[in-house]
């Protein structure tokens, strides 16, 4: 797929999206959200590299806690769980830790 010629690329750029996306957007309503980040699963089942946007992904998680970023603490989880269905509960353990 052409979403996985670029090394590591779409990787990234998937995660700063969702990153954006979580942050929360000025005049963005939380079904906006839920909407966009069932878009963003669909382009996830495609990546080939899902190990690297786990990783960049964690970080901006981490970013988002320590800096008390986050928009919405249910679209965070709501999240988790759409990572934990396609990927199983070994995927998002360390993710899910974060949040204790």
């Amino acid at each position: 797929y052409f979403i996985n010629l670029k090394h590591n690329s779409a990787a990234s750029l998937i995660a700063k999206y969702v990153d954006r996306q979580l942050r929360g957007e000025k005049g963005t309503t939380e079904q906006e959200v839920e909407i966009r980040l069932d878009q963003v699963m669909t382009l996830f089942r495609y990546l080939a590299e899902k190990d690297i946007f786990e990783a960049f992904y964690k970080k901006h998680l981490a970013k988002r806690l320590l800096l008390g970023k986050s928009a919405n603490f249910d679209a965070e989880k709501n999240m988790l769980s759409k990572l934990k269905t396609e990927c199983g509960s070994n995927y998002t353990a360390k993710l899910e830790g974060m949040f204790q």
